[in-house]
């Protein structure tokens, strides 16, 4: 039986930590007022209700798992920001653009 006097493991206090900061991040995903959308490997992985919501949907979930090209007007519109966008992100830097789609 665990010593309940003892402070918890670094490893539960990782986990604890973690678990606090996804509530907090989905908090602010949930009440904010632009749309917001995370992708990984050109997929939508995860998006709050205000980016479901510019593309026609109730909420996000319509969306995750939607490639990204998917979202924008034509392949060649997915292309160009693609060529723009990429070389800023690889090096770290943010990449600001305003494209109809």
């Amino acid at each position: 039986m665990p010593d309940s006097t003892q402070p918890n493991p670094p490893r539960r206090d990782a986990l604890e930590e973690l678990q606090l900061a996804l509530r907090e991040q989905q908090v602010i995903l949930d009440t904010a007022g632009v749309g917001i959308v995370f992708v990984k490997q050109r997929v939508v992985v995860r998006c709050n209700q205000g980016f479901g919501q510019i593309f026609g949907h109730a909420d996000g979930a319509a969306i995750l798992g939607s490639p990204t090209p998917s979202l924008y007007q034509n392949e060649a519109a997915a292309r160009a920001l693609a060529v723009a966008a990429y070389p800023a992100m690889a090096e770290g830097r943010a990449f600001k653009s305003e494209v109809l789609m």
